[in-house]
């Protein structure tokens, strides 16, 4: 026999038993959705969060650190030290840096103190405020879903990210709508940065009071959101951020002291008064440094080769993270869930595969004499032992075929709901949930290799059936 004639005598054979066929394949189908489901959400998020890094630019960063200082988060965004570990990361190590080959821009990033909270003018409800500067330029210009970057020399500017416009009752519908809003944040108790008066002291009397009352005194500051940043990997949580230029002004201390030199000058003249005051001022970030820098390499290829420059320039000591070295294990993460779910949708094929075997079984007892008949016509062991093994096979790719078929219903129906979800999430991505075809192609052939396999045990039964014997039957 030819081997289109076994599949059409299989396929007319199914049909005569349409609903134990139809049975059996639907065991086979569920078990193929379940596969195909599992391993294709697995698949869709690996992809998006790989999408979602490149849109953001996080492939093209190398995060810098003192080679002593752990920098937890798979992006560097959970930890930035005060420099007061390891060699001290500033304006220095960023122009040695920018003069690596392939490097396109170097932000010193940290922690800014000095502000206790932070709330939408016009309003009372306040919340804590987080606030990271970095520099105006490419290597921390991020993502926008409303608003833009940062401009060089800003300040009184913020970026805050989608969980703050949350908070201030801005939805992603009408999130565009908060750019030029105003932000009013309250200082720290004491606070001397740039931007509020200090008080001159009194030079006379008992001044124990006037001091206590300057260190608890609290002042607002006004700043405008120019953008909000896309939330991803390291950006998704309760941020504001805000240009390097501004966190040095509110990051400097400043306090009234006798002018020594003055004083002397005006005694020597006979003049015996207080002496006068000065306002003396201390950068406390120039005096720690930056909690870590962002390095932009001009191209995902040229990433390793940046930071290996970096951790060798001039013995300094500096570590590098680079986005690969992250990603390595997140994949093996996805890979292990993968299988976990792959074989959870395994066990559903291998109950559909006994029901095949009891199917089949079930077939030569009812087709006992019809196999004796082929036997008298002439047909050998090995072609019942095909044509069983056949019947098998098709229960197996059917399944698999239509089990494909609904997971492609799912994906255009799960689209169709994403995108609305997306869009209205202001993410830049489209048509997310996106099988690939080594699944598709490798399921239907699983589903294949499976009805194959539980149909030989049948196929061989019938096979040794004696053909006397067969034709005495009932």
């Amino acid at each position: 026999m030819k081997f289109f004639d076994y599949i059409r005598m299989a396929l007319g054979n199914l049909w005569r038993r349409k609903l134990r066929s139809f049975l059996t394949i639907i065991a086979v189908v569920i078990g193929a959705v379940a596969v195909l489901t599992l391993t294709t959400l697995v698949v869709t998020a690996s992809s998006v969060f790989m999408k979602q890094l490149d849109a953001m630019g996080i492939l093209t960063q190398v995060t810098v650190t003192p080679s002593n200082v752990e920098v937890q988060g798979p992006f560097g965004g959970g930890f930035m030290g005060d420099g007061e570990e390891g060699i001290k990361l500033d304006d220095t190590i960023i122009e040695k840096i920018e003069k690596i080959p392939h490097v396109v821009a170097v932000s010193g990033q940290t922690y800014v103190r000095g502000f206790k909270s932070v709330r939408l003018e016009g309003t009372e409800k306040k919340f804590s405020a987080q606030l990271q500067a970095n520099h105006a330029n490419k290597a921390s210009d991020g993502t926008m879903v409303a608003g833009r970057n940062f401009l060089q020399g800003e300040k009184n500017k913020v970026i805050i990210g989608q969980w703050y416009a949350k908070k201030f009752g801005f939805e992603e519908k009408n999130i565009a709508n908060i750019i030029g809003k105003k932000v009013i944040f309250t200082t720290e108790e004491g606070f001397s940065g740039y931007g509020v008066d200090l008080a001159q002291p009194p030079q006379e009397g008992n001044n124990k009071e006037w001091w206590e009352e300057q260190n608890k005194k609290t002042y607002d500051i006004e700043a405008e959101i120019v953008g909000v940043l896309m939330s991803g990997p390291g950006t998704d949580g309760p941020e504001i951020y805000i240009t390097m230029d501004w966190a040095h002004d509110i990051m400097i201390r400043r306090w009234w002291e006798a002018d020594g030199e003055a004083g002397k000058e005006q005694e020597k003249k006979g003049i015996y008064e207080p002496w006068p005051m000065i306002i003396v001022t201390e950068d406390e970030l120039d005096k720690r440094g930056y909690g870590m820098l962002i390095v932009r390499a001009d191209s995902t290829q040229t990433v390793v080769g940046v930071a290996s420059d970096i951790e060798k320039l001039e013995n300094l000591g500096l570590g590098t993270i680079t986005p690969q070295d992250m990603l390595d294990e997140l994949q093996k993460i996805f890979t292990v869930l993968g299988v976990i779910l792959t074989a959870i949708g395994g066990i559903s094929l291998a109950v559909a595969s006994l029901g095949i075997i009891n199917t089949m079984v079930m077939a030569t007892y009812e087709r006992t004499r019809e196999i004796g008949v082929m036997r008298a016509c002439g047909a050998r062991r090995s072609t019942i032992r095909n044509l069983f093994t056949m019947e098998a096979s098709l229960i197996g790719f059917l399944g698999g075929m239509i089990g494909v078929g609904i997971l492609f219903g799912m994906v255009k129906i799960g689209n169709i709901y994403g995108n609305q979800f997306l869009e209205e999430q202001n993410i830049p991505l489209q048509n997310i949930i996106d099988p690939p075809l080594w699944l598709t192609l490798g399921v239907i052939g699983f589903t294949t290799i499976i009805g194959t396999i539980a149909g030989l045990y049948p196929a061989f039964r019938a096979a040794r059936l004696n053909p006397v014997d067969a034709l005495r039957h009932e």
